[in-house]
Parts: structure tokens; C-alpha cells; sequence
């Protein structure tokens, strides 16, 4: 397999893969070795059906830096609000390109890509994402849109 061992059923990792642990049965957790900042990019067809790729990715990396259901949810939603921006409700030609930075308890992610529309963010959806993250920004120019969501896993 030239480099690659399965450290779980099913599960390949190679140099510096830091894979979960199996700790039992259907109990995954994050390995010690985790390192304490990376980065994710993630390149999709700037189609509706192509935004779940999105949340799955963010539930993920959220999960895994010890967010509670309630914070992956929540920054979930902020990432399916945000892409709407570069997808809109039909698609369009292109890509979207979003990249996930973790740093301790931090999860921040960029999202780039033409706009789908000129409409600005929606009243509701500024609501929402005022509920949900930690904070949030948006940059627009006439061929791109930018957006940054920052949200912090809270000890409770």
C-alpha cells in the first residue's frame, strides 16, 4: 500500500495522517496526536446539491474540536446561510471554494466564489447568523463574494 496502514476497520492512514482512534466499538475520538491548528479546502460546483458537502465538512471538523451538538448545529447552519451567497437557489457555473482553519477551540471558515445573484444577504438570514456565530462578514465585489464565519467551542 506503499506508506498507508489501516489503524481502523475500514480506516487507511498514512505519514502524518492524525486518523481518530477507535477507543471501543462505534466510539471514535480524536487522537492525542491532534494537532492543534489545521487547515481544510474544500472545492465544490457552485450547485445547491453540492452545499450539504459543506455542512458535512464544518459538522466534522467542529465535532472534532469538541463543539456540543448545539455549537455544530448551529455553525452548520451559519455555513448553509453564507453559501446561499456563492450558490444561490438554482446554481450557477463555477466553483465555490471554501477553506476551514481550526486553532485550539476555533473553527473559522472562508468561503469564496462568484456571487450568485446581486441581492445582499436577506434581513432573516443576517438574524440568523447574528443567533448562531461567534462573528461573521461578508465582502462583495461585482465578480466575487467572501465570507468569514468564526465560531469558538465554549467549556460550559
Amino acid at each position: 500500500m506503499g506508506g498507508w496502514a489501516r489503524k481502523a476497520p475500514g480506516v487507511l492512514a498514512g505519514p502524518g495522517d492524525t486518523a481518530p482512534s477507535v477507543n471501543e466499538p462505534g466510539s471514535v475520538s480524536p487522537s492525542s496526536d491532534v494537532s492543534t491548528s489545521d487547515q481544510v479546502r474544500l472545492t465544490l460546483p457552485a450547485r445547491p446539491e453540492f452545499v450539504r458537502l459543506a455542512r458535512l465538512v464544518t459538522a466534522g471538523l467542529a465535532s472534532r474540536l469538541g463543539f456540543s451538538y448545539d455549537e455544530v448545529e448551529d455553525l452548520r447552519i451559519a455555513v448553509d446561510e453564507l453559501c446561499y451567497l456563492l450558490v444561490g437557489a438554482h446554481g450557477h457555473e463555477g466553483d465555490v471554494v471554501l477553506t476551514f482553519s481550526t486553532s485550539g477551540q476555533l473553527l473559522d471558515v472562508v468561503g469564496e466564489g462568484r456571487p450568485a445573484s446581486d441581492e445582499p444577504l436577506s434581513p432573516f438570514s443576517e438574524r440568523i447568523l447574528d443567533a448562531v456565530v461567534e462573528s461573521y462578514e461578508i465582502q462583495r465585489t461585482p465578480q466575487s463574494v467572501t465570507f468569514r464565519v468564526t465560531s469558538r467551542h465554549q467549556d460550559r
